[in-house]
């Protein structure tokens, strides 16, 4: 996980995820796999 990440309330992160910076997670997003810096998860 990169810098300046957000996680919205009752997000959950699957074990493995790359996430890099400055990325928006939304509320109860499930999020596995690889995703850029300033990405945004719905």
């Amino acid at each position: 996980m990169g810098d300046n990440v957000s996680t919205g309330i009752n997000s959950s992160i699957n074990s493995g995820t790359i996430i890099g910076s400055d990325v928006k997670i939304g509320p109860n997003a499930l999020v596995s796999g690889t995703f850029e810096s300033k990405s945004l998860i719905i």
